[in-house]
């Protein structure tokens, strides 16, 4: 299967049949920190950060709120579905270095 080359800086939607937010159900979009490069010279990402679509401006009064409820227990609730992302964009992504 051939998978489709992203650039480091990438955003990427992720399907909500793949994840979505634990904390309320929406939209996770990932951006990637971290790479291993596999045996035929390829890059996978090793880490993972994701973003939930309801996450307010830093300056939202409502901020504060949100980021009580969506960093509650965050191994028991983001961890698994941080793997589960980062499993999903490894079958399907490589990535450009350069």
């Amino acid at each position: 299967m051939t998978k489709t080359l992203l650039k480091s800086d990438a955003e990427l939607p992720i399907p909500p049949e793949v994840a979505v937010c634990p904390y309320c159900d929406t939209q996770l979009t990932a951006t990637f920190t971290g790479w291993e490069e596999e045996e035929d010279g390829s890059w996978t990402c090793s880490e993972v950060d994701l973003s939930c679509e309801t996450e307010p401006d830093l300056d939202n009064d409502g901020f504060e709120d949100w980021l009580r409820g969506h960093t509650e227990m965050p191994y028991v609730y983001m961890l698994p579905v941080k793997l589960t992302v980062t499993k999903w964009v490894n079958a399907h992504y490589r990535f450009n270095l350069d």
